[in-house]
Formats: structure tokens, sequence, C-alpha cells
């Protein structure tokens, strides 16, 4: 299947409810609720473990990606801070600025806090550390390390293939 003409207006749409009221909007993505077999072997709504999700029938409305590392996925994301609110709608092959946030990693929060006390804060300033800076942060631990360059792989990897 193929994206629908509209998805892009409907991304639109979602972002704005979530400038609106990102909590509410963040709680409902997170959501997930049982579902049965008939839904959960539908060809285009995305579920997993036997639940559904409201971004998962959004996706499916707008129709599964034909190809790339992301085929078969739907071509809407959701991106949410590490306190749970949703604070946009984006495609699914979308590269995030470099002066996007930390708190966009997928990162833990003792990381976070730990770069943000270093001042730390955009994907910029810390793609520019070194390892070795990183590690000589108070409270910084080699875990921290290989989470944060983990994090930035995926962030690459997400961002860079539709």
């Amino acid at each position: 299947m193929t994206i629908r003409a509209d998805t892009d207006e409907l991304i639109g749409f979602l972002d704005s409810l979530a400038k609106v009221d990102p909590v509410a909007i963040g709680a409902l993505i997170a959501a997930r609720v049982p579902c049965n077999d008939a839904l959960s072997d539908h060809s285009t709504v995305q579920t997993g473990d036997g639940e559904v999700g409201l971004l998962g029938i959004l996706n499916g409305y707008a129709g599964t990606l034909d190809s790339g590392r992301y085929k078969g996925w739907g071509p809407i994301a959701a991106v949410i801070e590490l306190d749970g609110r949703c604070t946009g709608f984006v495609r699914t092959n979308h590269k995030p600025p470099e002066d996007d946030s930390i708190e966009n990693l997928t990162i833990t929060i003792r990381a976070a806090n730990i770069l943000a006390k270093a001042g730390v804060v955009t994907i910029a300033q810390l793609r520019a550390c070194t390892d070795a800076e990183l590690m000589a942060l108070d409270g910084f631990s080699k875990k921290n390390l290989l989470e944060i360059r983990e994090a930035l792989v995926e962030r690459d990897t997400l961002s860079s293939k539709s």
C-alpha cells in the first residue's frame, strides 16, 4: 500500500492538537488497549503483542512505507518528550534539526540530567563532545556513554531512511 495523499494534512492536524494540549495527546499516543486477532492481522493497522494504540490506527489509515529500512511502517511518527508530552507529529523518516533538545533522544533520565547539568542541551552540543569530555562529567559512566552513542546512531538511522 502506498501513502495516502492526505497524510501531510493529517500530520498537520495532529501537530496542531499536540500544540494545544501536549499532555493529553501524549497520553493518548502512549495508551494501548487489547485487540482481537482480526485487528492484529489487519493489513495496515499497526499492533503489537495483542494491543493497539491510536497511532497504529492512524497509520493504518495513512498507509505503509513501501521500501527502505521502515518498509511496512506507517508514515506518521509522534515526537514524545521524556516527560510523556507529545510536542508534535512528523513523517516517520523526518530528520530533526541538530539544535533539537537532547530530551528527544532515547536516553535515561540520569544521563539527560548529567548532560543538562553540564550545559549540554542540544544534539549539536552533544555531538561536539568527545568521549573523554563526556566521561569527565560528574557522575557520567561508560554505560551512559554507550547509551548516548547508541541513541545518536538510532536517531540518525531513523531519520535517514524512508
